[in-house]
């Protein structure tokens, strides 16, 4: 299983969005966007629904740290 974590400090949402899809394209069967800063993570979320397909979209975890450890 490939997988890779985004979500650096200040870091733009559309650079986010770049970033997921340079993973995606690259064949990652897992992409994590983590942030603690919730806004941030819902509108990271408003484009990856906008941007990709279903199919990529379930690629994608969006979560807060605590979340990661689960």
């Amino acid at each position: 299983m490939r997988a890779n974590k985004i979500g650096r400090i200040q870091e733009t949402d559309q650079r986010k969005l770049h970033n997921v899809q340079k993973c995606l394209k690259a064949g990652y069967e897992t992409v994590i966007v983590c942030s603690s800063e919730k806004k941030d993570l819902e509108k990271i979320q408003v484009l990856i629904s906008k941007k990709l397909d279903k199919s990529d979209q379930k690629k994608v975890l969006v979560l807060e740290p605590k979340e990661l450890f689960q």
